[in-house]
């Protein structure tokens, strides 16, 4: 039975040539974006992956809030950040 698929199949191309041939390059196409996709997503889903308290790690956002215009968000920090949240930590006082 499978076969009598592929004679189907061959015989097919053979005759829609052009057809195929679009067909062919579109799945070619879309199954290397399916991976590219996948390989990226696994990569940005892998880091910090090698910590041993991978789940207790943290990213700091500031947000500038400009003259009325909404906010930008940013990931860098001031240097003075990490002793005042060590402080912070170690005492129950709020951060200021």
């Amino acid at each position: 039975m499978l076969k009598n698929y592929w004679k189907i199949a061959i015989r097919h191309i053979n005759r829609n040539r052009l057809y195929a041939f679009i067909n062919i390059i579109g799945l070619t196409v879309g199954l290397t974006a399916f991976l590219f996709i996948a390989f990226y997503i696994r990569d940005e889903m892998s880091y910090d992956r090698y910590h041993t308290k991978e789940d207790r790690i943290y990213r700091l956002w500031e947000i500038l809030e400009l003259d009325g215009e909404g906010g930008e968000h940013s990931s860098s920090m001031q240097f003075p950040v990490a002793p005042n949240l060590l402080a912070v930590s170690s005492s129950s006082k709020p951060f200021k």
